[in-house]
């Protein structure tokens, strides 16, 4: 789920269409709400089989109730920082998708879409949830490390099924 329309109309997106998204707005806009409600919708529809979280969360506050998840990517995969190096945990999602594009290369598939349905439907979409884009830049010394990942990524992590809802 995406949201709801000003007709009241609930609002989806394809990640296949809308591989990444941008949510901005001044504080206190609820720019967090609408990343919970877009968890919400997700875990919704889908199952762990389906759908993996990566989830970075600067204040602390914003996606706690999901510690332990099974959605979770991994344990590791919901991240406090500068407690935890977010570069790291970027630098997994690229291993990550270079391993998908790799596979694919072997089964001679285009993207995630083809190769679930050709191949193997357990392959789950992987999406990185980050609230609070500002203080991870604002990191000393992460700055452009942090700006490089997210570039690379969303330059070529679509096909992957991997995603960026920053």
């Amino acid at each position: 789920m995406l949201g709801i329309d000003l007709y009241g109309q609930v609002q989806f997106a394809d990640l296949n269409q809308t591989p990444h998204i941008l949510v901005a707005g001044t504080s206190g806009s609820g720019k967090t709400e609408w990343l919970r409600s877009a968890i919400a919708g997700m875990l919704a529809s889908n199952t762990p089989e389906t759908l993996r979280l990566v989830l970075i969360d600067p204040k602390r506050n914003a996606f706690g109730d999901l510690k332990g998840s099974p959605f979770l990517l991994d344990r590791d995969a919901l991240v406090y920082p500068p407690e935890h190096s977010v570069v790291e945990l970027l630098d997994r999602l690229i291993a990550e998708m270079e391993d998908r594009y790799r596979l694919f290369e072997t089964r001679q598939a285009s993207d995630l879409l083809e190769y679930t349905t050709r191949w193997d439907p357990r392959k789950p979409r992987i999406v990185c949830f980050c609230d609070e884009y500002a203080d991870l830049v604002a990191v000393r010394g992460e700055r452009k490390e942090v700006e490089e990942r997210i570039r690379r990524l969303g330059a070529k992590a679509r096909a992957a099924g991997i995603h960026l809802i920053i």
